[in-house]
């Protein structure tokens, strides 16, 4: 009886997802960067290259650090530690958000280990540098823009595809793709596949559920459970579940990201024209800025980028978030955000990648948020 409604329910959530298809036709004036799921492989394969890990090598690592503040990151740290772990090697796990800071916080744990750095790229040759040296092995597979950094044990796909798909080929080159780590990919690198569609519907249910969800304590991160999670959704194919459940989030996300974004307004900021709002959250606020852009654009407003900013108490600064189109290739957010956050001296600095990116900002006199939109310190 268990079993037949099990197949009840399953064939009802496979109804509801052909549903949402038949409620989302394909949009005028789309195009499809990857029209079947072969042409999509060799496309990641193509990005890796003749770039490889041994088994030797992968089977040595010791330490993962991986970016736990995004789907790529963690979807890339669960295929290494679940590699890690069918061949009998139970690795330290080190979650962190991008940016020094953050890692320099970490060497001494790494310390004359072999680490593998997942989806965190620097923007400063020296910190690898640095990071070599603390390190018995330092390997990194990334995304985020290639700055000249050179090691056999490095990889970044240089924005063309996300890391954990690139994770995938270079740890289980002989196994398909999982459908999950697809639609992660496809989210993350903006492209769309005429195969399947709806990623972002996916990557809201993951970010609410999981990676942006403020009821998970760090130990979930810490010790593996974010970790597990994903791996059973790659491996159980519930990836139908999961757009159901991201169809409806994804509608309350576009319903809220409107209504906050409408409050932006336009001002000067550094030599640029931005619209600026007062707004920090976990889990909406790239949408929120995207949302500034547009509704800006459709106004009239010619703006360069959107910028987003709220007081942490907890930390006693500001936190400024930096979030372009996608598309412009004017300024660098990251290069913009580390700029700023050396000039405004604070523990946490700036980090970012070209399209989005962070820095803190001290609260003190003749330092503040609003002189940011007065002064030019760049």
């Amino acid at each position: 009886m268990s079993a037949q409604r099990g197949q009840n329910f399953n064939k009802a959530i496979e109804d509801c997802a052909k549903a949402i298809k038949l409620d989302q036709p394909e949009r005028e004036g789309w195009t499809y960067d990857y029209k079947t799921e072969a042409e999509y492989t060799a496309s990641v394969k193509k990005a890796v290259g003749t770039f490889k890990l041994t088994e030797e090598q992968k089977r040595s690592i010791e330490v993962i650090m991986y970016n736990s503040g995004n789907n790529d990151g963690v979807a890339a740290a669960s295929i290494v530690y679940h590699y890690l772990k069918s061949n009998g090697k139970r690795p330290e796990l080190l979650p962190m958000r991008p940016g020094w800071a953050e890692t320099e916080k970490r060497l001494g744990r790494i310390r004359n280990k072999k680490v593998i750095m997942l989806d965190i790229g620097h923007t400063v040759l020296e910190h690898y540098k640095k990071m070599e040296e603390a390190t018995d092995t330092l390997f990194i597979i990334d995304d985020h823009g290639d700055i000249g950094y050179k090691s056999p044990t490095y990889f970044t796909s240089n924005n063309t595809h996300a890391a954990c798909a690139c994770t995938w080929v270079i740890f289980y080159p002989d196994q398909p793709i999982p459908l999950l780590v697809q639609m992660i990919d496809m989210s993350d690198s903006k492209k769309r596949a005429k195969y399947f569609g709806y990623s972002n519907f996916l990557a809201a249910a993951l970010a609410f559920r999981f990676t942006s969800n403020p009821y998970k304590p760090h130990s979930y991160f810490q010790e593996g459970g974010i970790l597990d999670d994903f791996w059973d959704i790659m491996e159980g194919g519930k990836e139908k579940l999961l757009i159901v459940m991201g169809k409806y989030m994804d509608e309350a996300q576009e319903n809220i990201k409107e209504q906050i974004a409408r409050n932006a307004v336009v001002r000067d900021f550094q030599g640029y024209k931005v619209g600026v709002l007062n707004f920090a959250d976990p889990v909406v606020t790239k949408r929120v800025g995207r949302q500034i852009i547009s509704n800006m654009n459709r106004h009239g407003h010619k703006i360069d980028f959107a910028v987003l900013w709220a007081y942490e108490h907890n930390k006693e600064m500001y936190k400024i978030t930096l979030i372009d189109d996608h598309k412009q290739t004017k300024v660098n957010m990251g290069e913009l955000a580390k700029k700023l956050g050396k000039i405004g001296g604070t523990s946490k600095g700036g980090y970012g990648h070209a399209h989005a990116a962070n820095f803190y900002w001290p609260r003190k006199p003749g330092m503040d948020i609003w002189d940011l939109f007065k002064k030019k310190y760049i």
